[in-house]
């Protein structure tokens, strides 16, 4: 096919260089220029034949039907081959933009997971002081006083109930018993709220009377509670009388034993 392309340019070459030629051919015979109008004439003559050689040569590789039924396949394929390059380029185009997208889905979705976090942290460090509050209250009961909670944080959530303070109406046994029933009260409230809390410290305070009649509040009872402890404790089953020989540390003040 190459070969009958080029055949046929040289042929038009031939043809246009033949004209001019000839041209020439005739303005030196009317000029009676016989040197010029000889050498014109014979690169006519010479246009000529290369034309004719041409033609033959461009008929002698005019491609057969099976050349050109191979050609017009082979252009079908290239043709089918561009597309399938461009369908796959625009497939390849296609999945990067997903895989982006993926991206930067599975990027927010971890900061919104990280905002999340951060916000139910948040949260739930302003919920324990104030569920531990609730929990001592309703363990309390009517002992409870105000700023009664201290959190000491920097030492393991170890939380001390202050200043509880005991009726006097109750003889001595019968304090230390109701101040062991309010402190189990206490505990089984505190512990069982799955609470982030390390011991839990009473100071328990009541009025007594010295020998000449005088009132003075004092700290009466002092009693710890780890976790560990609470952790052994069965307390639907516990009985408050119970609570000083399984107390991490207790103490009672020598006036009411």
């Amino acid at each position: 096919m190459m070969k009958f392309m080029f055949f046929i340019l040289l042929m038009f070459v031939s043809i246009i260089t033949f004209i001019i030629f000839f041209i020439k051919y005739i303005i030196a015979r009317r000029n009676n220029n016989v040197a010029k109008q000889a050498k014109t004439k014979k690169l006519t003559i010479a246009s000529v034949i290369i034309c004719l050689i041409c033609f033959i040569g461009g008929i002698a590789t005019v491609p057969s039907h099976e050349e050109r039924a191979l050609a017009k396949r082979q252009n079908e394929e290239a043709k089918q081959e561009q597309q399938l390059a461009e369908q796959k380029k625009e497939k390849e185009v296609a999945a990067q933009k997903a895989q982006l997208l993926a991206e930067e889905k599975a990027k927010e979705e971890q900061r919104l997971a990280e905002q999340k976090a951060e916000d139910d942290q948040l949260a739930y460090e302003k919920w324990v002081p104030e569920e531990i509050v609730r929990q001592a209250k309703n363990g309390l009961m009517n002992y409870y006083q105000d700023k009664v909670i201290e959190n000491n944080q920097e030492n393991g959530n170890k939380f001390i109930v202050n200043d509880a303070k005991l009726p006097e109406a109750f003889s001595n046994d019968g304090r230390i018993e109701q101040a062991n029933y309010i402190m189990t009260n206490t505990l089984k409230n505190l512990y069982s709220a799955n609470l982030p809390i390390e011991d839990v410290t009473f100071n328990i305070n009541t009025t007594l009377v010295d020998i000449y009649g005088n009132k003075k509040e004092e700290r009466v009872i002092l009693c710890t509670v780890s976790k560990y402890v609470a952790k052994k404790v069965k307390w639907e089953n516990f009985d408050s009388d119970n609570l000083p020989k399984i107390a991490d540390d207790y103490w009672v003040h020598p006036a009411l034993q």
